[in-house]
């Protein structure tokens, strides 16, 4: 949210809530993650927006008073450029873990092997061997 006199305080749920939401999808679908979370507990928010990628969040959020649940690290790295503040989300939240498919066949594209590399670089795990431990645990055997 932009900077303020009401951006300092941790809101409540209810506040939360009652704000006017942001979200981004890449599809325009108004209906996201967090409101899925929302919905467990019987609850829901009102999003007024869809934008279809964080950095236009981002400018969206330092022209316009709306709410947006965004990734962390995201908003600290670019808080300053667009006077943003951050606040944590008043829901009890555990981040999702971060699932990645290929077949072999697509592994050998130079592009696609460059991205495994490159955000096995970002998470500090090595997924190849993290797909070998699964395997070895259910018993299962073979390469990646």
């Amino acid at each position: 949210m932009r900077k303020g006199p009401s951006s300092g305080a941790q809101p409540s749920l209810e506040s939360y809530l009652a704000a006017r939401h942001m979200l981004v999808s890449a599809i325009g679908d108004a209906y996201g993650t967090v409101d899925a979370k929302l919905s467990e507990q019987g609850q829901s928010r009102r999003v007024v927006l869809t934008v279809p990628n964080f950095m236009m969040a981002l400018v969206q959020l330092a022209e316009i008073d709306l709410v947006a649940t965004l990734p962390r690290h995201l908003v600290a790295r670019h808080a300053g450029r667009f006077n943003l503040t951050t606040c944590p989300v008043p829901l009890p939240w555990k981040p999702a873990p971060v699932r990645v498919l290929a077949s072999k066949a697509a592994m050998a594209d130079a592009g696609i092997a460059w991205l495994f590399e490159t955000m096995e670089r970002c998470m500090g795990v090595s997924l190849k061997a993290r797909a070998a431990e699964r395997r070895r645990a259910r018993g299962i055997m073979g390469n990646i």
